[in-house]
C-alpha cells in the first residue's frame, strides 16, 4: 500500500520532524510505500527514514528545480501543486497528516473525494490543531497508534 504522508515543508517543528522519522520506519517496516509532494520539512524525515528502514518511497513535485534530492523509489514530476495533489490523492491508498497549512487542507481535500481514509496525529499544528481539518478525520495522540489504526483500516 501507499501512504501519502502530509505535513509542513518549510519549518514543521522539531515534534513533527520526529514523528515523521517514526512514521517512516513503521511503513516501510509494515511493507508501505511512503508518498510525499515535497523534499523538505516533514516530507524529507519520513522519506529519509522509510529509505533508511529498507522501504519503498515515491514522492511527486511540482517543480523539480527547486527541489532537494531524496532517496525517492519513484519520483514523478508534474505540472503544477493542483495536478500534484490530483497525482497523490490517485497514487495513495490513505493518509497520515502531520500538522501543514493550505496545501495539507487541499490535499486532504483530494483524498477525502477519492474516499481515502486518512488519520491525524494531535499536538502537531497547523490543520490538525487549528480545527480545520474535516471531522469525519480522526485525530488521534500518538504517532505509533495513528499508523496502526490507518493500517487497519486498510486490513493490514
Amino acid at each position: 500500500m501507499k501512504i501519502a504522508i502530509l505535513g509542513f515543508g518549510h519549518a514543521p517543528p522539531a515534534y513533527n520532524l520526529e514523528l515523521a522519522v517514526i512514521a517512516g520506519e513503521r511503513l516501510a517496516a509494515a511493507g508501505h510505500c511512503v508518498v510525499v509532494g515535497n523534499s523538505v520539512g516533514t516530507f524529507a524525515a519520513a522519506i529519509d527514514s522509510a529509505a533508511t528502514h529498507g522501504g519503498q518511497t515515491m514522492v511527486v513535485l511540482d517543480d523539480a528545480a527547486a527541489q532537494q534530492a531524496l532517496p525517492a523509489s519513484t519520483e514523478i514530476i508534474v505540472v503544477d501543486t493542483v495536478e500534484k495533489h490530483q497525482r497523490i490523492a490517485m497514487l495513495a491508498d490513505a493518509g497520515l497528516v502531520l500538522g501543514g497549512a493550505e496545501g495539507t487542507r487541499k490535499l486532504v481535500a483530494q483524498l477525502i473525494a477519492k474516499d481515502k481514509p486518512l488519520i491525524a496525529v494531535k499536538g502537531t499544528g497547523g490543520a490538525v490543531d487549528d480545527h480545520s481539518l474535516p471531522d469525519s478525520i480522526p485525530i488521534v495522540d500518538s504517532i505509533e497508534f495513528a499508523v496502526e489504526k490507518l493500517l487497519a483500516t486498510l486490513g493490514n
